[in-house]
């Protein structure tokens, strides 16, 4: 579906984090002030913010832009005073120091999660779709034999989620 202009909260899928439009429909203002040299910002994820603040970030494109915009890695700098039809922010919150994006999912997200991964890994050829079914059965049972882990492949579950994270690059030849 096409729109011309920023579409509705939840016109599309949300991607395997239960987020919804994380790429070119608004590009997001995000609490970090700018700064051109990337060794001065916190590696450890968190927002920063110098004084004065007189320039900050946008990331991920919006509607309007080129698709080489349209990724969470993309920044621009932006003045905080200004605002376009084309802006918006995330409303988000930290996570306490034990706590990941994983604890917070259950049922269809926490499958899509899953399911997701298990494709970036190379193991599942079928949908990310929430649903656990056969296919997603067999695509984690080939990750166990491939990746030697013995997460359950019964149902999605948090441990399996975060064994299969944990894995860098692809496991499962096709």
């Amino acid at each position: 579906m096409v729109y011309a202009g920023t579409a509705p909260v939840d016109a599309l899928n949300p991607n395997a984090f239960g987020l919804y439009h994380v790429h070119g429909n608004a590009t997001q203002w995000v609490q970090d002030c700018y700064e051109r040299n990337y060794e001065l910002l916190p590696a450890t994820g968190k927002a920063y913010e110098s004084k004065p603040c007189t320039l900050k970030i946008r990331r991920g494109g919006g509607w309007q832009d080129n698709p080489w915009k349209l990724r969470s890695a993309y920044r621009e700098i932006f003045g905080k005073w200004n605002a376009t039809k084309q802006s918006g922010l995330r409303v988000a919150r930290d996570l306490m120091p034990d706590e990941t994006v994983a604890d917070r999912l259950s049922g269809r997200d926490l499958a899509r999660a899953l399911q997701h991964e298990l494709k970036r890994v190379g193991c599942l050829s079928g949908a990310v779709d929430g649903l656990w079914g056969a296919g997603s059965r067999q695509a984690l049972a080939k990750f166990n034999q491939s990746a030697r882990a013995n997460a359950q492949t019964g149902t999605p579950s948090q441990n399996a989620l975060t064994i299969v994270t944990r894995s860098a690059g692809r496991v499962c030849l096709q």
